[in-house]
């Protein structure tokens, strides 16, 4: 007797993923599928329900800086599964100093010695720096723990923050040379933190390298394109950990791209509207990072913005109100001091041309203030400074042999003003 359309549909299944009818298997629980690949298809769709639901958390301004990142990191060659390895790449990790939570006797005293090494590189003493890096790297040896590889990784900062001897404000065939030695050390950096998933270590490399091209007359849209890779990383965590070491790499990182779009690239790319939204957001961080020194960092670059648009009443008490507050540091700061005097020549330089004041002398006595201040913590970010200034102001180059430089420093000069009082 042929079998009824009821009793056949008891012996068939439903397909999980596409509908279709199958037969019925024993022992495959709830979801049944036709084939090895409609069961992997179904569970990538699943998957993809898990990532859009995780996603769906994340703010709207969150999640576009992170393409952002993605369409930057493509940009530079490498594609979104080569650069992200999973969820754990959301993560920031913390500092080296406090990672991991118990350290070996071994890997204690190398911590001791990192820390006795960045402060000399805050000091200027190069020589102990090279010395020193060799000595803990012997200290290491073939350690391969994770520990190991953040350490060697910070030697290889300091190498590069101590850097080749060269001046970046005069090309010269020895000069670039010595540039493209940093510029490899520096993308090599970016390199390891990338590979060790060090999101926040990798930004920091970033805006390393950024401060180092901002130096060499030429490489200012290069510097740029770093500058806002690092911002678009630095806006994706700022969802995450670590709020105020990212307050203080976004405020370093506005900093630089409002300076170079006002300063280093054509006028008419100027945009007013953009750069007056780019100065609330940096009063903004400066407030969030809980120290001064963003806020001086403010002053001196919304003064110069102000006498680049002839508003000088504004900059004159700015800059004021920055000098007063900077007197009242802890500590005295001279990378906070020269950034403040570079806008407050600027300005007196403007007044001359204006006629507003009949002292022409004045912005050559602040020049030679200024390179007072420099002889005493001579790096080359601060050299292309005064290079600027004496142009401007017609005074006689700075004679920088006989000095005990320490020439290309890409560290972020504001975040180095911020470990200088800190480790004072």
């Amino acid at each position: 007797m042929p079998a009824s359309d009821d009793s056949l549909k008891e012996k068939n299944r439903i397909c999980a993923y596409d509908g279709r009818e199958i037969p019925l298997h024993p022992g495959h629980g709830v979801h049944v599928y036709c084939s090895e690949e409609c069961a992997h298809e179904a569970r990538r769709e699943k998957n993809r329900g898990y990532v859009q639901k995780f996603n769906d958390r994340i703010p709207v301004d969150i999640r576009s800086a992170r393409r952002n990142w993605y369409r930057f990191k493509r940009g530079g060659g490498l594609s979104r599964r080569e650069f992200m390895q999973g969820v754990s790449a959301v993560l920031v990790g913390s500092e080296l100093e406090t990672w991991p939570f118990t350290r070996t006797g071994h890997h204690e005293k190398a911590a001791q010695k990192l820390g006795t090494l960045r402060t000399a590189l805050i000091r200027g003493d190069r020589d102990f720096v090279i010395a020193g890096v060799a000595a803990l790297r012997a200290l290491l040896g073939p350690d391969n723990s994770a520990f190991a590889f953040r350490a060697k990784t910070v030697c290889e900062e300091m190498l590069r923050d101590a850097g080749e001897i060269g001046d970046w404000s005069v090309r010269s065939p020895e000069s670039d040379r010595a540039f493209e030695r940093v510029a490899r050390r520096a993308i090599a950096i970016e390199g390891r933190w990338e590979a060790a998933h060090e999101r926040l270590n990798l930004a920091r490399a970033l805006l390393a390298r950024a401060s180092l091209y901002r130096q060499q007359k030429g490489r200012e849209r290069e510097a740029l394109n770093l500058v806002t890779g690092a911002e678009h990383l630095l806006k994706w965590l700022s969802w995450d950990e670590n709020p105020r070491e990212v307050n203080l790499l976004l405020h370093a990182a506005l900093s630089w791209k409002v300076r170079l779009r006002a300063f280093y690239l054509p006028a008419w790319e100027l945009d007013m509207d953009r750069t007056e939204q780019d100065f609330q957001r940096l009063h903004e961080l400066a407030e969030k990072s809980h120290s001064p020194l963003p806020a001086i960092i403010t002053a001196r670059d919304e003064a110069a913005y102000l006498v680049l648009i002839h508003d000088l009443d504004r900059a004159a008490v700015i800059l004021q109100r920055a000098r007063e507050k900077l007197e009242t540091l802890p500590v005295y700061s001279a990378i906070a001091d020269l950034a403040l005097r570079r806008s407050e020549i600027e300005l007196a330089k403007k007044l001359i041309e204006l006629r507003e004041k009949r002292d022409e002398g004045q912005a050559v006595r602040l020049v030679g203030e200024y390179r007072q201040v420099w002889q005493g913590n001579p790096t080359s970010a601060q050299l292309k400074a005064l290079r600027d200034l004496e142009k401007k102001c017609g005074v006689r180059p700075t004679v920088t042999s006989g000095l005990s430089l320490v020439y290309s420093t890409p560290m972020p000069a504001e975040l180095w003003m911020e470990d200088r009082l800190m480790a004072l």
